[in-house]
């Protein structure tokens, strides 16, 4: 595989943690949100001028919840690329069930070598994913 060991650790923690992250990234922006409505306008006023305090509130949650829903997107698209396919029951059993390769090998009724050329071709596709969006170099 061309892409270096750390790259790979670092794709497949977030396809393990991917729920956690989706989550996390939801009450994220639940709570820069709450905290922007409850934050006064440092100017007092309300409504006047060229300025646009919907737009700063959502720049705010976007800058601060960016990192993160890169990441998810790159898994959502990796998912839905792999959707219909037997990728999509290995992505599931491997990442979400969180099945070791031994018994995965078992349950998905695949070879060792099977094994790790679909892991291949997931984190491939990640990894040029994630490449788009500027949080990996390969």
């Amino acid at each position: 595989m061309v892409i270096s060991k750390e790259v790979c650790r670092l794709i497949e923690s977030h396809f393990y943690n991917h729920e956690q992250e989706k989550k996390e990234l939801q009450r994220r922006k639940i709570e820069i949100a709450e905290e922007i409505v409850h934050t006064p306008d440092p100017t007092g006023i309300r409504g006047s001028g060229t300025s646009d305090p919907t737009f700063h509130k959502a720049k705010k949650i976007e800058k601060e919840t960016a990192f993160l829903q890169a990441w998810v997107e790159v898994v959502q698209a990796t998912i839905a690329h792999f959707k219909g396919t037997e990728y999509e029951r290995f992505i599931h059993d491997v990442y979400n069930e969180r099945t070791r390769y031994t018994q995965a090998e078992w349950k998905l009724f695949m070879s060792q070598k099977t094994f790790y050329n679909r892991r291949e071709k997931v984190i491939l596709y990640a990894a040029l994913k994630a490449c788009e969006k500027g949080l990996v170099v390969i």
